[in-house]
């Protein structure tokens, strides 16, 4: 055992809740255990599970978390000042854009006061478990749109446009529908565990799709269509808000 990982600090020093459990919530090795964000680190999570991964489990969940939070929320994170793995990692001090003008495309990296970060998540039908209830955006079961959140006001990206004198700005970013929903999965699981105790989940539908065993998470990761969650969360001062539906 890892007993680093699983040494107790007290949470009036680090403002994080932390939850022991003692051996991997995806495997049950109890050998060379980890702590486990609930919320990944990237994302400011601040919920942890003591001693709740395995080395082979964190290796797999890592990867997926990595190429959503590192690779396509990249400028984002580093232009919101977001937490990260790597102690002396360089964060951008300037980020890449695209310029439309008359047609034609130039790529330029602007300062911080000039970029436009955006939150690029996916919108999903229902799970199958709920394939037959009404969707507020018309999207059947294992259906998916990209839907992109922008952090500044359009009267914001106005001036930007206004300032280069161009048509439109344009930001890229790689796409991992597969890992997204394996993300979100693995979100949902990990705060059932902290809720209800590991012992109390039953059969655990999601754990193969989390490690990479199946692809079939779209019949347990989905949503209504409302973004209620978006909308309360403009009346909440937090930095994150997750909720999770849990059926029996």
């Amino acid at each position: 055992m890892n007993n680093k990982s699983s040494k107790y600090i007290p949470t009036f020093l680090t403002g994080k809740k932390r939850i022991f459990i003692g051996k991997c919530i995806y495997c049950g090795s109890k050998e060379d255990l980890r702590v486990e964000h609930a919320l990944p680190e990237s994302l400011n999570g601040d919920l942890l599970l003591e001693s709740a991964s395995c080395r082979n489990c964190e290796v797999i969940t890592g990867k997926f978390e990595a190429r959503y939070t590192r690779d396509t929320l990249k400028p984002f994170r580093d232009y919101w000042g977001f937490k990260s793995k790597r102690r002396n990692k360089k964060r951008l001090q300037s980020f890449p854009i695209k310029l439309l003008h008359e047609g034609q495309v130039i790529n330029i990296n602007v300062s911080k006061e000039d970029y436009m970060p955006v939150i690029p998540l996916w919108e999903l039908g229902h799970p199958e478990r709920f394939a037959s209830l009404p969707h507020f955006k018309g999207l059947n079961f294992g259906e998916a749109r990209l839907v992109v959140f922008t952090t500044k006001s359009e009267e914001e990206l106005i001036n930007t446009i206004e300032k280069f004198n161009v048509d439109e700005l344009a930001v890229e970013f790689p796409l991992y529908i597969g890992d997204f929903l394996r993300m979100i999965a693995k979100i949902a699981y990990c705060f059932a565990v902290a809720k209800y105790g590991l012992n109390c989940i039953g059969e655990n539908y999601v754990l193969d799709g989390i490690l990479g065993k199946s692809s079939d998470l779209f019949r347990w990761v989905g949503s209504e269509g409302k973004q209620l969650l978006f909308e309360e969360g403009k009346q909440i001062k937090a930095n994150h808000v997750v909720k999770c539906r849990f059926s029996t």
